[in-house]
């Protein structure tokens, strides 16, 4: 009786099944999304800091004779890789163009974890060992240069060898804002722009063996770096800071699936509503035919309750679907390359 009833109502019961279908979707995709994200977070946690601790000043620490000290007993231990950042404008002779960029002077093997993707992909090993840069790709598609141009930073001209792509724990929409330049740090006295008053980004990377406790070191050094005003970031540090920012963002995509999934329920309700309303003769003839109450209860109880298991199916398989294409609508806001997977415990909760 559920079945021939089911087959001659087969539209109003798709309309029901649709709004299970679109809840649930939205509800396992996030979810999913989510827990990809945090796995995602979790291995790829030094490529976010590109080594394993960073030391940073807003002043030059040549004439910090214990911070001084204290790199190079570092630097003794592992390697250690010197950047001096700031922001300054760049020149392209060739589009006679100019830009705000943040200029990246650096010394040394950094990244030590991940890789700064450039086209072509030998660009980020070789332009340190000569007079060349490496340019952000929005620069490069802005003005239409090409590999073999130069560019000037302050007095000094530079041969673009490469156009940079991906920078590690760096976002593809925070460099649109700002893109970003490196050249050897050898030739930054001679761009004659580290002046008094410019305001410069010391940073020390460092590359420790794995039997150094970061945790205790960082209790040690803690003092001396408060005295000097140093900041000292651990690839624990990056995790947690880009972790508490993924989770703000996680818990407004979890508002978005709960309204979503609250569509669906005043959508199902109202469904469900009409339709009953709409089979109360059909029940009082089968009354007047010999069923007995829970008869007719069960036998719209079991189309439901398989519409609803059927739209919870669908759902929770669509939004394993939906999942594979939002890291891409969300890649210029990641910064790590989001290993999508079957989240079986989003699906479980989707189908609960």
């Amino acid at each position: 009786m559920a079945w021939r009833d089911s087959r001659r109502n087969l539209s109003r019961l798709l309309l029901f099944t649709a709004s299970i279908i679109l809840g649930i979707a939205a509800l396992v995709a996030i979810n999913s999304f989510g827990n990809n994200m945090r796995a995602s977070i979790d291995s790829q946690s030094k490529d976010l800091l590109g080594a394993d601790l960073v030391i940073s000043s807003a002043q030059s620490l040549d004439k910090k004779t214990r911070v001084k000290q204290l790199i190079d007993s570092l630097a003794a231990l592992g390697e250690v890789s010197e950047e001096v950042a700031f922001l300054s404008m760049i020149y392209l002779p060739k589009s006679q163009g100019s830009r705000l960029v943040r200029v990246r002077a650096l010394k040394g093997n950094y990244p030590f974890y991940g890789k700064i993707e450039t086209q072509p992909v030998s660009a980020a090993q070789t332009y340190s060992s000569q007079q060349q840069a490496i340019v952000d790709n929005t620069i490069m598609t802005q003005y239409s240069a090409k590999v073999g141009d130069s560019i000037r930073i302050g007095k000094v001209t530079f041969r673009v060898a490469g156009s940079i792509f991906q920078i590690p724990g760096q976002s593809e929409l925070s460099t649109t804002a700002v893109p970003i330049v490196y050249f050897p740090l050898k030739y930054l006295s001679q761009t004659n722009l580290i002046k008094k008053g410019s305001r410069i980004n010391y940073r020390y990377y460092f590359k420790l063996p794995p039997s150094v406790n970061l945790e205790q070191l960082e209790t040690r050094v803690k003092p001396l770096l408060q005295q000097e005003s140093l900041r000292f970031e651990t690839v624990a540090d990056r995790k947690q800071r880009v972790g508490r920012v993924f989770e703000n963002l996680s818990e407004f995509f979890n508002l978005v699936a709960f309204v979503a999934l609250l569509l669906g329920c005043l959508g199902v309700a109202s469904s469900v509503h009409v339709y009953i309303k709409d089979k109360l003769k059909t029940v009082a003839v089968l009354r007047c035919l010999g069923l007995s109450g829970n008869q007719a209860f069960t036998i719209y109880l079991l189309q439901i309750a398989l519409m609803g298991f059927a739209g919870a199916f669908i759902g929770a398989c669509l939004g394993v679907l939906v999942q594979v294409i939002l890291p891409k609508i969300f890649s210029d806001f990641l910064v790590v390359d989001v290993t999508m997977s079957i989240s079986f415990t989003a699906v479980w909760q989707g189908l609960r």
